[in-house]
């Protein structure tokens, strides 16, 4: 079961043109919707989102991750 009691994600992305904040503790429902999607797929053996939708989203981790191996450095996102 999913509560309401998970932490919130916070995130940051800076650009060219200034910086997005995404701050999950003023969501309604935070990170529970994402996890019941999740799980929805787990069940169902489907994809809730098309592919092509993922790609920005792996590359934005994929650039998160590269900034973490060094020490925070900022990394553009390919």
């Amino acid at each position: 079961e999913i509560s309401a009691g998970w932490p919130q994600f916070r995130a940051v992305a800076f650009g060219d043109s200034g910086e997005a904040v995404y701050d999950g503790s003023k969501a309604s429902d935070g990170s529970r919707e994402g996890a019941l999607a999740f799980l929805r797929m787990f069940e169902s053996g489907r994809m809730p989102y098309p592919y092509d939708t993922l790609d920005v989203s792996t590359r934005v981790l994929v650039a998160i991750n590269e900034s973490m191996d060094s020490g925070g450095a900022e990394v553009p996102i390919k």
